[in-house]
């Protein structure tokens, strides 16, 4: 009987984490809640997003880009 109750529980967790949202990551982000910055886009560190700021990774080439101006 503990036996099943076991696998029962065992199988319960698999389908819980399964059903796990992820994100669809923008910005240059990755990670299952966009918690990171993708490689090559890390030249500022992550930071969550606000109403005025999408505070999107930015990479070598828009850093330089905006160095220029």
């Amino acid at each position: 009987m503990l036996l099943l109750v076991v696998i029962v529980m065992m199988m319960m967790m698999m389908m819980m984490m399964q059903n796990e949202a992820t994100c669809e990551c923008g910005h240059n982000t990755a990670g299952q809640h966009c918690e990171y910055c993708l490689q090559l886009y890390n030249d500022r560190p992550w930071a969550v997003a606000d109403q005025a700021n999408a505070n999107a990774c930015l990479g070598i080439c828009n850093i330089y880009l905006k160095s220029r101006d």
